[in-house]
């Protein structure tokens, strides 16, 4: 491959699947960027939800069947927020994306016909390096970040409503964690 190539890496999500674009070699010779980019950040259109439109917070929040709960953290936040995407049709599910990289799917929980053990022992078994821990009292599946094979990702079941909170390949897992634990306070004060 010559300078500046890029690999492409697909990442599913529920039922989205977001395409990361990695440089190998930056343009100068060096090293990559800082984090991997989702294809689209720099060259184009943002990456939309299949089937989905982009809206402001407050109308995504009005429409959605389930709370739209934002977590309020540095790297992570109504403030950082940079898109919201929402699919209200079947399944319905919202995509938000913070400046940080941080990514968050929300979704139904009727969206997964089993527990979140039997979806965490369903990719362990498929290799996928994850543990279930306790998130304020609430059971997580975690995934710690380990570029290029990972990300890192957190997967809580609250109530009604799944959450995937994933990373950028930077982050560490114990940061990940805080946004998660900020979004199960955020939903605990619905």
């Amino acid at each position: 491959m010559s300078r500046g190539d890029r690999a492409r890496i697909g990442l599913g999500m529920g039922l989205a699947l977001l395409l990361l674009v990695i440089p190998l070699v930056s343009e100068e010779g060096t090293s990559p960027p800082e984090r991997p980019r989702l294809a689209g950040e720099a060259d184009g259109p943002m990456p939309t939800l299949p089937h989905g439109e982009l809206l402001g917070l407050d109308e995504a929040r009005a429409a959605f069947p389930v709370p739209l709960d934002v977590p309020e953290t540095e790297i992570a936040s109504t403030s950082t927020l940079e898109s919201v995407w929402v699919r209200l049709e079947d399944p319905p599910e919202a995509f938000l994306t913070f400046a940080s990289g941080v990514r968050m799917v929300v979704e139904p929980s009727s969206n997964y016909p089993a527990s979140l053990e039997e979806i965490a022992a369903a990719q362990t078994a498929d290799g996928v390096p994850g543990v279930i821990q306790q998130i304020d009292g609430r059971k997580a599946f975690v995934v710690a970040p380990d570029p290029p094979t990972s990300l890192g990702s957190v997967k809580l079941v609250l109530e009604d409503t799944t959450i995937t909170i994933v990373g950028d390949g930077i982050l560490s897992k114990e940061q990940l964690l805080q946004v998660a634990a900020s979004a199960v306070d955020q939903h605990a004060s619905d």
